[in-house]
């Protein structure tokens, strides 16, 4: 989702826009006030694939102020991440990195694959 939308504040919520894929697990979560909540409240954990370009709109939570802008993202490069991880921001190496080292898991993996994260070359790395 990074590598498609950019970074995301950790402090405002952020509206996104496009044509995405997602696939996950998915279970139907108690609608207690969320922000962004689903009307049946249904949620995927975990998201397993993110696919697609999405448009990013930003606005704070601010009661006071509200701030819209408004960016195409791509799929494409990220700063720092490796194109062969398309949907997660893995940066390339140096240093060498295993699935241990990244909080990623069941996500695309293209080649030349060079953290080696698909060992059974089925185009999903990290396997859980």
């Amino acid at each position: 989702m990074l590598a498609a939308c950019g970074s995301l504040s950790s402090s405002t919520f952020t509206d996104l826009t496009g044509n995405v894929v997602i696939r996950g697990v998915g279970f139907w979560d108690e609608i207690h006030g969320q922000t962004g909540v689903a009307p049946n409240g249904i949620e995927l954990h975990p998201v397993l694939k993110f696919e697609g370009v999405c448009d990013r709109v930003t606005t704070t939570t601010s009661t006071t102020a509200t701030t819209t802008a408004t960016t195409t993202a791509t799929t494409t490069t990220a700063a720092n991440c490796d194109p062969a991880y398309p949907t997660v921001c893995i940066p390339p190496p140096p240093p060498d990195l295993d699935c241990g080292d990244i909080p990623f898991t069941n996500f695309t993996v293209l080649p030349p694959d060079p953290h080696h994260f698909d060992n059974d070359n089925d185009g999903i790395g990290c396997e859980a």
